[in-house]
């Protein structure tokens, strides 16, 4: 039973990374680095 937890740890362990890696959140600081949300080129 003890190696079934800590096998359910470890995937556990692995998909919090991978969901927190591909969420869709927007948290960024209101100064430093902004995202780009334009064209270079723009007339």
């Amino acid at each position: 039973m003890k190696a079934l937890q800590s096998v359910l740890d470890a995937a556990q362990f692995v998909f919090d990374g991978f969901f927190e890696i591909f969420s869709d959140t927007d948290n960024y600081p209101s100064v430093g680095f902004q995202p780009y949300e334009g064209d270079a080129y723009a007339k």
